[in-house]
This record gives C-alpha cells, sequence and structure tokens, in this order.
C-alpha cells in the first residue's frame, strides 16, 4: 500500500495497534499545511 501511495503521490494514514489518536491527528493536520502549501 505504501508503494501505491508514493506512486500516485496520494497520502497513506495507516492506523495500527500504537497509533495514537491525538497524535495521529496531529500528524494529519500538519501533513494537510505541508501539502497544501505544495498545491
Amino acid at each position: 500500500m505504501r508503494q501505491f501511495a508514493e506512486l500516485h503521490d496520494i497520502e497513506l494514514a495507516v492506523i495500527d495497534n500504537d497509533t495514537r489518536m491525538p497524535a495521529f491527528k496531529d500528524a494529519l493536520r500538519w501533513n494537510e499545511v505541508y501539502y497544501g502549501s505544495k498545491r
């Protein structure tokens, strides 16, 4: 899945047993800022 996302330049959000929701939400927000500024 990661290779597919990289190949098609799309974001991949992985949620597993080690995921902590506050940190996950922060990462999504920062990614939105970063990738939004690249457009």
